[in-house]
């Protein structure tokens, strides 16, 4: 759909929820988080921008299993008005192997429907489920690193693979500033990604994160896409 122009009156509400499994279960551990947030056509705020009316909700469920073995489910939901309907549901486990090893993997669904007046031509419908297997080697130290592959399973309609592998890892240059950077390569090209998290203060925690990624353009040809996001989150009090 067309972006709409608002009047600048435009507003967007947000809720979150999180609950910990033992307040319901007694002994039991791990997290569940819910969100719902709508936004009205025009709405536009770093970050956010609606052409028409948006709603989007979803939620996140956590839960060791074992000392070793974690399960992580996520789903997600998005639908405009007379535009974009998306959903995407993912599973991950996680195995801490031994002496600082651990194996995750994991499994991704998504399908995409448009219902705009006028779809853009590099426009993707349809269904996808793509797989990825990581292995991590945190010595405990100063620094962690990464290898990943991902491979699509699955997919319907005129959804391109997804393919990827590559490589990253985090590194303390002090108790109060840590670095940490990916490069990978797939069906979608070349990605890299860095980003620096400075503890300001007990309460306060500064990040800058840059991502560089080869994806279409508006005329259906690849093209480097840069993005660089700078924030700050703060605890108000206990």
């Amino acid at each position: 759909a067309a972006p709409v122009q608002g009047d600048g009156n435009e507003l967007g509400y947000r809720v979150d929820g999180s609950l910990g499994i033992g307040d319901v279960i007694p002994n039991a551990a791990g997290q569940l988080t819910l969100y719902y947030q709508q936004l009205e056509a025009g709405y536009s705020a770093p970050g956010q921008i609606a052409a028409t009316d948006t709603q989007q909700y979803g939620g996140s469920l956590d839960v060791p299993l074992t000392e070793a073995l974690t399960l992580t489910a996520k789903a997600d939901s998005l639908v405009e008005d007379m535009g974009l309907e998306s959903s995407a549901q993912e599973a991950d486990v996680s195995y801490e192997i031994f002496d600082g090893w651990s194996l995750a993997t994991g499994i991704r669904n998504d399908e995409r429907k448009d219902d705009s007046p006028a779809q853009a031509v590099t426009q993707e419908e349809g269904g996808r489920t793509d797989a990825v297997v990581q292995t991590t080697f945190d010595p405990g130290s100063r620094w962690r690193s990464y290898a990943f592959g991902q491979a699509t399973l699955r997919r319907t309609e005129d959804r391109d693979p997804n393919r990827r592998g590559g490589v990253g890892g985090s590194y303390r240059f002090s108790d109060r500033l840590l670095g940490d950077a990916e490069v990978s390569y797939g069906d979608g090209g070349p990605g890299v990604r860095a980003g620096t998290e400075f503890q300001e203060s007990a309460e306060t925690r500064r990040y800058v994160n840059y991502s560089l990624d080869d994806e279409r353009a508006v005329d259906g040809q690849h093209a480097r896409q840069g993005r660089l996001t700078s924030g700050f989150r703060s605890r108000i009090s206990d």
